[in-house]
């Protein structure tokens, strides 16, 4: 279930669903209402004629709806699941994971998928910065073209970015 749209926090080159609201006329990226959550809960267990219910949560990405609104879905799963075992997986870049986060799944046997965002692979490597595909910052005709020297900015961080190198 996406509960609000296309909405990321991060802007990663792969997503399909990055900005999906700009390629479809009438769709908005919103929070989903209590109203609505409720409503949908109800008829979504009712509809399965089936012992266990499964509820996928994901992207955007669905952390950015709070965990409150997921303490709310668990109390109306349980409140309209009768004898149905309700299950729930999480798909989540993990950004804004936290302890509570973690404690909540676990208390509530969420299965957390983490989609990470890793190197390219080393026979695939675009030309330039390495990282030029899923930068925010990207710098055309630069980072696309020249891959950036390595930058001590202090003791025990060094970086190779053309933003610290000033372009």
């Amino acid at each position: 279930m996406k509960t609000n749209g296309s909405l990321c926090n991060l802007d990663c080159g792969y997503c399909y669903y990055l900005n999906k609201e700009d390629s479809v006329p009438g769709l908005t990226t919103g929070r989903m209402s209590d109203e609505l959550l409720e409503e949908f809960t109800r008829q979504y267990i009712a509809g399965q004629d089936v012992d266990s219910v499964l509820f996928n949560w994901h992207g955007g990405e669905p952390a950015l709806m709070g965990l409150d609104f997921y303490r709310k879905a668990v109390q109306l799963q349980q409140k309209y699941a009768g004898t149905k075992r309700i299950d729930n997986d999480f798909q989540t870049n993990g950004t804004l994971l936290d302890d509570e986060w973690c404690e909540f799944f676990k208390q509530n046997n969420f299965w957390v998928g983490l989609s990470i965002d890793g190197p390219p692979h080393p026979y695939n490597r675009p030309r330039g910065c390495p990282f030029h595909p899923r930068c925010p910052h990207f710098m055309a005709s630069t980072c696309d073209q020249r891959r950036p020297s390595l930058l001590s900015v202090n003791a025990n961080h060094k970086v190779a970015c053309f933003l610290e190198h000033g372009g």
